[in-house]
């Protein structure tokens, strides 16, 4: 863990080659312990790094892995802490509906376990994304609820999580100026940590108003998610391999995943698809080009028959 902490450091410093090879020495130090849930956390951080360069599709993969496998172990702090992570990832594309789904399963987690810590980072964030719709007076009273519970957990701490806090408070300033700003902070700042969370799931959900992200241009990962029905990289490859006939082991192997993190892709493939088998994942993923079918017995004995006739 020490290991980690250095890498965490080094990516707040934006020593991103750094932070990588303190992850990946963290990680071979996990894998000798066989900690799994170590593992689980390194590969968020790989996350961030791989998502820092600009390799969404990656950062998303890892992450969504990890999610996955601390789904199954039910560390709800890791749970959150992979849904936030996801959330800055789809933020830094523009996804503002996804961040949002992702934080307010976050916040509501953190809430029931009773994670303070947790739970005022995910107000901050929630707080941003609500500052990037364009609604700063509401970001701003998040902001203020935030800073109240922060004064009651003790001196401030760093979010664990890339953020973009910083910017976000200046940009709601200045899209309000210091007065109204100021008012609005005192005003969510008064609010009970009941209140506030209640407040910041009332105000993502909207007044009926929809997210500007709905008109911008899909980005190509936006694009690809929608064309495979939601599926993100990482379940596309799931199901991709489940249309080539493999088990739920060979596929871990394949992608050098634990076979419950396997079995937690293809539950969240059969519920965003509307599937109650592999059969129909497989047929599917046939069908979108994600795999070809696996040759039947007959194919592949009859195969080398017909090439020595030159067919």
């Amino acid at each position: 863990w020490s290991l980690h902490r250095l890498a965490v450091l080094a990516f707040h410093e934006g020593e991103l080659d750094l932070a990588d090879d303190w992850l990946a020495q963290s990680l071979r130090a996990f894998e000798e312990m066989d900690d799994k849930a170590g593992v689980a956390i390194v590969h968020i951080g790989q996350g961030w790094v791989a998502c820092r360069q600009g390799d969404h599709e990656r950062a998303e993969a890892l992450i969504q892995d990890s999610l996955a496998f601390l789904r199954e172990i039910e560390d709800v702090i890791g749970v959150t802490h992979a849904l936030r992570s996801l959330a800055d990832v789809a933020r830094r594309q523009g996804e503002l509906e996804a961040a949002t789904a992702h934080l307010q399963e976050a916040l509501q987690l953190n809430f029931k376990a009773g994670a303070m810590l947790e739970l005022t980072w995910c107000l901050e964030d929630l707080a941003g994304v609500l500052c990037a719709q364009g609604r700063p007076q509401l970001a701003a009273r998040l902001f203020g609820a935030a800073e109240a519970l922060r004064q009651t957990i003790g001196p401030l701490m760093a979010s664990g999580s890339p953020t973009f806090i910083a910017q976000d408070l200046v940009d709601t300033r200045a899209s309000l100026g210091e007065a109204v700003f100021e008012a609005a902070f005192t005003a969510g700042g008064e609010m009970t940590r009941e209140r506030a969370v209640a407040f910041a799931l009332g105000a993502v959900a909207g007044d009926g108003r929809k997210s500007d992200a709905r008109t911008r241009k899909l980005t190509p990962l936006q694009a690809e998610k929608r064309k495979y029905g939601g599926l993100t990289a990482r379940e596309r490859q799931v199901a991709g391999l489940i249309g080539k006939g493999k088990s739920n082991r060979e596929i871990a192997d394949e992608l050098v995943v634990t076979v419950r993190t396997v079995e937690a892709h293809v539950t969240h493939i059969l519920q965003k698809l509307g599937y109650n088998s592999r059969t129909q994942v497989a047929a599917w993923a046939i069908d979108r080009g994600l795999a070809t079918a696996p040759k039947t017995f007959e194919e592949e004995t009859r195969e080398p028959f017909d090439t020595r006739l030159g067919r």
